[in-house]
């Protein structure tokens, strides 16, 4: 679209606006206003003494994310916690589960030769998911919906529609834990433990339930046997130069001494790799907990009764 065709669209006056009165970035305001679902939302608040009365007065009803409220949108005003329900007319049933963590990229991202030199001389110090770089992957196989029967948000999610078609009304809440398998993130994780809870709202409107909850995220897994992984690390090729930095950072051996050492033996798969590890560490590895934390927001407009809702007992386990 040409620069001047843009600058006549209601995103881009409601971008300026925002811009006049807050100082958002126009651009910045573009980007949001492309990724909206829907060209309509429903005004969705928090149920509690907290609301101000102005956005109560939105409540429940239709506004177009190129017209806004003299409130401006959901979430604009400072401190603002109502939300924004994508408006389906034709199916106005959804559930919708976002991160709202922050996760921080990481310039690391752990081989399955780091977590055995970390055996070996990390004195069993717990490592966490954002330090080694598999915080994202994770949070991404968790929410791959469909794949495997009841990933982890789907599994949650279950649980929360259970909690609020039985509290119809008030507060819903509840805690999760269940083994999952994450190894195709890394074989080395294999089946790790995801736990956690929920908390949140539900209200009644018609035939339908409104919940909106805030669910904390755990992930537990320990490495305390390199033997297991052995059959997996037969076909993955090493950078041995990578391979030899990370082993001397570990052992306080020189870049220098360990390259020596690794020319003159004659190392030829990876399970004698792992045997150099052991040699090199002189002592007994120790086990250690791998770990990681995220946070997601739960937002709901589902049919009070199973039965008539895509979201069916089906979903029961």
């Amino acid at each position: 679209m040409p620069h001047t065709d843009i600058i006549h669209t209601q995103a881009y006056r409601r971008a300026f606006d925002l811009y006049l009165r807050k100082g958002i970035p126009i651009e910045l305001s573009l980007k949001a206003a492309a990724e909206h679902p829907t060209t309509h939302y429903i005004w969705r608040t928090r149920g509690d003494n907290k609301v101000r009365a102005s956005h109560a007065a939105n409540n429940g009803r239709i506004f177009a994310w190129d017209d806004p409220p003299v409130t401006g949108h959901p979430g604009e005003d400072f401190g603002c916690r109502c939300w924004a329900q994508p408006y389906r007319p034709a199916d106005p049933e959804y559930l919708d589960q976002s991160v709202t963590s922050k996760v921080q990229g990481s310039s690391t991202h752990w081989e399955w030769y780091d977590f055995v030199i970390h055996y070996y001389f990390g004195g069993g110090e717990p490592v966490q998911l954002s330090d080694i770089g598999h915080l994202q992957d994770v949070i991404n196989q968790a929410n791959e919906h469909g794949l495997r029967p009841h990933q982890v948000f789907e599994g949650v999610e279950i649980q929360v529609l259970k909690a609020t078609r039985a509290a119809r009304s008030g507060a819903v809440s509840g805690t999760f834990t269940r083994g999952y398998d994450f190894s195709s993130v890394s074989f080395v994780h294999g089946e790790s433990e995801v736990y956690g809870n929920f908390a949140g709202t539900v209200q009644q409107e018609n035939d339908y339930l409104i919940v909106t909850a805030d669910v904390d995220f755990e992930f537990s897994d320990e490495f305390e046997d390199p033997l297991d992984i052995i059959q997996g690390i037969s076909s993955n090729v090493i950078d041995i130069h990578v391979f030899i930095g990370k082993l001397a950072a570990a052992s306080n051996l020189s870049i220098e001494t360990l390259m020596r050492l690794f020319r003159e033996t004659p190392y030829l798969n990876p399970d004698d790799i792992y045997d150099w590890i052991k040699w090199l560490s002189k002592a007994g590895g120790s086990k250690y907990r791998v770990t990681g934390k995220w946070k997601t927001a739960l937002h709901g407009y589902v049919y009070k009764d199973a039965e008539n809702s895509k979201y069916p007992k089906r979903l029961d386990r």
